[in-house]
């Protein structure tokens, strides 16, 4: 499937999901339905089609600044990709002396040629992370 804890329908659903669907339901904050198989491709599917940046204003920029900040307190050498103008507007949010900041264009096939595809960040990651490695050895 792709999806982490998710199984076709017809397929029992794994018990880490059942626990999910458990703790959402005692959420008594939300109105949670426990669906009756565990294909989770409702949940990744969550912005609409053809329509980049459709979830924009659903939270998730909030969310990932506050998870941006608590990776940048409680963790060191972390590698972000910042791929795009709204991502690397999150990089203010990095101590870039306790991690690694890789900025470029986003991968989408609208700007791709503008940075993406010559920003080697893969092999930059690489790079770093053997660095890091060889430095803690």
């Amino acid at each position: 499937m792709g999806l982490c804890f998710s199984v076709k329908k017809g397929v029992k659903p794994p018990p880490s999901l059942m626990n999910m669907y458990k703790s959402l339901e005692n959420d008594k904050k939300l109105k949670f339905k426990k669906p009756q198989h565990g294909d989770l491709t409702k949940w990744a599917n969550q912005v609409e089609y053809n329509k980049p940046e459709s979830h924009k204003n659903s939270g998730w920029t909030d969310f990932t600044t506050e998870v941006i900040k608590i990776i940048n307190t409680e963790c060191s050498d972390i590698i972000f990709l910042l791929w795009g103008m709204p991502a690397q507007k999150k990089a203010s949010f990095v101590d870039k002396n306790k991690h690694n900041v890789l900025l470029t264009s986003h991968p989408s096939p609208l700007s791709a040629s503008r940075g993406f595809l010559e920003a080697q960040h893969f092999s930059k990651c690489n790079e770093i992370l053997q660095n890091l490695v060889i430095f803690k050895k």
